[in-house]
């Protein structure tokens, strides 16, 4: 399967620690954010998937200008480890190993950075219940390892002074609860998130500072996404999602809109089309 998503994101508000305000000197900030993407059947319980992000991020004020780039390229493992049937549906049990790591030279403190600039491994557990008649839920949550990352100075401060240009990055957990409806022929289903991500550690944004990698973020958000395969191409996948930050630390309060065509073919078993 190959994917390609767009996404728009942007927040007037923020959070500084834990105290909600704007800034006169960002205003709004929206970022852009396109999303090449691939997932391979290696078994029919194994996927391999990767992808990539090319971001801009543009302040709507202030004299420090947004920046662009490609941020990270995103590899992964998902295996279906249990597929059964159990009472009136069916229960699946997947997990998924993933590894991020950063593919250009973005500075990872600057004022409006695409990324955290370290490297990260996840380990993701995937519950999902799904009744005859279509309806289903699914849960998950993940454990987010990171590296240091580097900066392109030789000094910083947090908490204190640091003579050196490694930062330690804090771990994180991310989890959500979907609860959707899927067409008996699978061509429409329709789900609704409440989710959230807890960093493990970090420090909060300093008053009237700029925000810093090793930041305590934290957050709660809720959203939706559709999915469409007309039987007029087979194989087509059209994809639109929108989520809301209701909670946060750290982090803006985000409105985030997107969408993503994909298209899916057999490279073997073409007998199964």
């Amino acid at each position: 399967c190959f994917d390609l998503a767009y996404h728009h994101d942007s927040w007037k508000e923020y959070w500084e620690g834990t105290k909600k305000r704007e800034n006169g000197n960002i205003g709004t900030l929206t970022k852009h954010s396109i999303a090449p993407m691939f997932a391979l059947g290696i078994t029919d319980r194994i996927n391999f998937m990767g992808g990539l992000s090319y971001i801009m991020t543009r302040p709507s004020a202030g004299q420090i200008e947004g920046t662009e780039g490609f941020q990270n390229l995103n590899l992964a493992v998902k295996v279906d480890a249990l597929d059964m049937e159990l009472g009136p549906g069916r229960l699946n049990i997947l997990a998924t190993v993933g590894f991020s790591t950063p593919i250009s030279d973005y500075v990872p403190d600057y004022a409006y950075s695409i990324g955290l600039g370290c490297t990260e491994g996840s380990l993701r557990p995937i519950v999902q219940y799904k009744l005859n008649n279509g309806l289903f839920a699914r849960v998950q949550a993940g454990y987010n390892l990171r590296s240091s990352c580097t900066l392109p100075r030789d000094y910083y401060y947090t908490t204190q002074a640091y003579f050196s240009n490694e930062v330690d990055m804090p771990d994180a957990i991310d989890y959500s609860a979907t609860i959707g409806y899927e067409t008996a022929d699978a061509a429409f289903r329709a789900e609704a998130f409440y989710g959230g991500l807890n960093t493990l550690g970090g420090f909060d944004i300093r008053v009237q500072d700029m925000g810093f990698p090793s930041n305590n973020m934290d957050m709660t958000n809720i959203g939706v996404a559709v999915h469409y395969y007309p039987s007029i191409v087979k194989g087509l996948g059209i994809h639109a999602s929108g989520s809301y930050v209701l909670t946060g630390r750290n982090v803006g309060q985000t409105t985030s809109i997107g969408g993503s065509v994909s298209y899916y073919f057999s490279l073997w078993n073409k007998s199964n089309n």
